[in-house]
């Protein structure tokens, strides 16, 4: 048994033949949409009751009957040929428009959902549909589009930018919020110009024509299309970020053009990498912090593991902080980490990771060294990077040192044992220079 969702109804369609249960009888002949089982060659193999309300047919009338005696003869080429693909490639779900003719000679419009079905290996292909009435629907959007001039006052005072297009992709129509995003002085100046000199050659916006943009669509399939990471053109070749949305026009029933609304989303973009940046990187020193740090531990291991090389890890605590901030206040303590953090990028290669861990602790991730040896020579230049004094605003000298352990891979295993190693191997470096110094 198959079941088959439409706009928060559940109808449970028949897959091979209805089953006796009464309840589930019941419920097949009265939901409110029209539920059939269709046959590859168009024959109706089931139908429920709610066509005697819908189209006037009753039951036996239409059981092994064709389905395209339902169906408008403007739309039965368009359905024919769409139903006649998901036979052929199996698609599991489709969605069309398309008008039904009652029994009466009127045609009702009907929003239909197209379920692929087959059990198995030798079984018969079906096709469960579930056709919605929405006919007073479309005739309340047909009179909003009649009152033109309504619209239109409505349309010149929004700041969306919203173009018709006709068929062949010239505008109709164009606000002054897209004549100002597309580059010109007035919206008259892109009435009859074709809409694909906005598009992109390549991608979301292929030029109008033998391959059309997802833009044009509408045209072909009667459904909208959203997209919230297109590009549209200026007229002057400038591209910008858009997010649009484009709908087929009607009138009387047929398409005959395009709305289409954007939104230049520039600003909203850079604000998302602006949020993205910030939640990976210390705000104080601009380094990566532990979440990026961990990301790029990860990636390191894993690109060393598909080359067999080596990566080092370095762990690293900076000595005699604590009273900076302590004797000079955070003010001072903030501007030694920036001047730390300036010193260690010059001991290490643009490829290197330097990180903020958090509080006055560090770690370098080395890629694609040479030799064990490497992860020394670094930690030495760190430390002769560190050792001269560094000055406060206010003049005051201040020195500072550093203790640094690090792990190599593979000699230490994964992620985790490398923090593990680093971190043990800071402590006893640590340990042992506060032993030295007594």
């Amino acid at each position: 048994m198959k079941r088959v969702e439409s706009n928060n109804q559940t109808a449970t369609m028949v897959s091979t033949s209805m089953p006796g249960d009464a309840e589930c009888r019941g419920f097949f002949d009265h939901a409110p949409d029209i539920l059939l089982t269709v046959r590859e060659d168009g024959t109706i193999r089931e139908i429920n009751l709610s066509v005697v309300d819908l189209l006037g047919y009753s039951r036996e009338e239409l059981i092994g009957s064709s389905v395209w005696r339902l169906l408008h003869r403007d739309d039965l080429k368009r359905v024919r040929r769409m139903l006649a693909e998901i036979f052929q490639r199996e698609t599991p779900y489709s969605e069309i428009e398309c008008r039904k003719i009652h029994k009466n000679g009127k045609s009702r419009w009907m929003r239909t959902r197209i379920r692929y079905l087959r059990n198995g290996p030798g079984e018969e292909p079906l096709l469960n549909i579930v056709s919605r009435d929405f006919t007073e629907r479309r005739r309340a959007e047909s009179a909003l589009r009649d009152s033109e001039v309504q619209l239109r006052r409505l349309l010149e005072s929004t700041g969306a930018a919203i173009v018709a297009l006709d068929l062949d992709g010239r505008c109709t129509f164009a606000n002054p919020s897209a004549a100002d995003l597309l580059g010109y002085r007035d919206p008259s100046q892109m009435v009859g110009s074709s809409m694909s000199q906005h598009l992109p050659v390549n991608g979301t916006g292929s030029r109008h024509g033998e391959n059309r943009g997802r833009i044009y669509e509408p045209l072909d399939s009667g459904c909208g299309v959203c997209l919230d990471d297109g590009h549209f053109l200026r007229a002057g070749g400038e591209s910008f970020p858009v997010e649009y949305r484009s709908y087929p026009i009607f009138h009387d029933e047929t398409i005959v053009g395009l709305s289409v609304t954007f939104f230049d989303i520039t600003e909203r973009l850079s604000i998302q990498q602006q949020l993205v940046y910030l939640a990976k990187h210390d705000h104080l020193t601009g380094l990566p912090n532990r979440t990026l740090f961990m990301d790029r531990l990860e990636a390191g291991v894993a690109r060393a593991k598909r080359r067999e090389s080596i990566l080092a890890l370095l762990y690293i605590d900076l000595d005699r902080f604590k009273p900076v901030n302590d004797q000079y206040g955070h003010h001072a303590g903030d501007r030694l980490l920036q001047s730390v953090t300036k010193r260690f990028r010059l001991a290490v290669r643009e490829m290197d990771t330097v990180a903020r861990i958090g509080g006055d602790e560090f770690a370098i991730i080395l890629e694609d060294i040479s030799e064990a040896e490497d992860a020394t020579v670094v930690s030495k230049k760190l430390n002769d990077l560190i050792a001269p004094p560094f000055y406060l605003e206010s003049g005051e000298k201040l020195s500072i040192g550093m203790s640094v352990g690090y792990a190599l891979y593979p000699n230490h295993g994964d992620c985790e044992s490398l923090l593990r190693h680093a971190d043990s191997a800071m402590y006893q470096a640590k340990k042992k220079k506060c032993c030295e110094l007594g």
